[in-house]
């Protein structure tokens, strides 16, 4: 999930309140994308719903999945295993 171009469009744009406003779009998103592929909980999710079936993937996005949305949520933002951008 890459953020950081989206988080700085909306420093750019509304600093702390753009910061914040991109937050809340991103969580929206994520919620929403969870609701419509039938998870309840970010455990839920796996590889099948990340791709298509052979695609190959590097782990990162799978790794970080709880914490992004965990921070979407206001959580911790220092576990992160990999960069954002």
């Amino acid at each position: 999930m890459n953020v950081a171009r989206p988080i700085l469009w909306g420093l750019s744009v509304g600093g702390k309140q753009g910061v914040a406003d991109i937050w809340s779009i991103l969580a929206r998103e994520i919620d929403r994308g969870m609701a419509l592929s039938g998870c309840d909980s970010v455990e839920k999710i796996d590889r099948r719903l990340l791709g298509p079936v052979g695609l190959s993937f590097s782990g990162s996005i799978l790794r970080n999945l709880p914490v992004v949305a965990s921070v979407l949520r206001g959580g911790d933002s220092t576990k992160f295993s990999g960069g954002v951008a």
